[in-house]
């Protein structure tokens, strides 16, 4: 910006250098926008402690979704399990479902709008990974 400063007229009608940096100035923030956006909703997931009583990556629960029970695992990356065909359902830790249950404790009610809709969410059990999960 300073070379292009030099370049300018010293008068404030004719500063094309200036103005050429103002306007690409507005298109890179308007291509930030959607990793400022991203960057905003991030959320921290660490790897649990052992012996914590809350839900992590990694962590299977036994939750009740409005009245309706299953098994979850809060896992990094759920497309990583194709293959498995066991009863518990893997799910990405940016599923919305996910998010509400991180850093959770067994038996705690959760409210949380999901895809528009109140979800009634009961944490029933957790099991933290164990060494071969």
């Amino acid at each position: 910006m300073g070379e292009a400063m030099e370049q300018s007229s010293e008068t404030f009608h004719d500063n094309a250098p200036q103005e050429v940096i103002m306007a690409e100035a507005v298109v890179l923030v308007k291509r930030a926008e959607p990793v400022i956006k991203t960057l905003g909703t991030c959320r921290v997931v660490y790897y649990p402690e052992a012996g914590c009583d809350y839900i992590t990556l990694g962590s299977t629960a036994r939750v009740s979704l409005n009245e309706e029970e299953f098994t979850v695992r809060v896992v990094g990356a759920s497309w990583l399990y194709p293959d498995y065909h066991d009863n518990i359902d893997r799910m990405s830790y940016i599923a919305p479902l996910a998010q509400a249950l991180l850093g959770k404790k067994e038996g705690e009610d959760i409210k949380k709008e999901i895809n528009e809709k109140i979800m009634e969410v009961k944490i029933l059990h957790i099991k933290q990974p164990s060494i071969g999960d």
